[in-house]
């Protein structure tokens, strides 16, 4: 299991250890790191692999009760867009570029 907790926000990258709550980020600052002003393209790079990993992945919908409150037990799910071999291909794209011979 791959638990990624990136956050982008226009040009900027929060890498943390836990979901975005206040009690986190006002008792706990030693546990998250924040890139800014695009962070010499680590923020473009972790955009790139939010969205390649999204693609993959299956997308979870609540489905709301009669009263408007949401169940967390029940649910749809939408298959992914991409396939496992389209998955493989973005991430090796991204991961390597031509000067990187061990990608070979």
């Amino acid at each position: 299991v791959f638990h990624l907790k990136a956050y982008v926000i226009d040009d900027c990258l929060i890498l943390s250890g836990a979901n975005l709550s206040e009690g986190y980020f006002t008792n706990r600052h030693d546990r998250y790191l924040t890139f800014i002003n695009g962070g010499n393209g680590m923020v473009d790079f972790y955009a790139d692999l939010i969205k390649i990993l999204s693609d993959s992945s299956y997308k979870f919908h609540a489905a709301p009760e009669p009263n408007n409150n949401f169940n967390n037990k029940s649910y749809s799910k939408d298959p992914p867009k991409a396939t496992l071999e389209d998955l493989m291909q973005s991430l090796t794209q991204l991961f390597c570029n031509d000067d990187n011979d061990k990608c070979r």
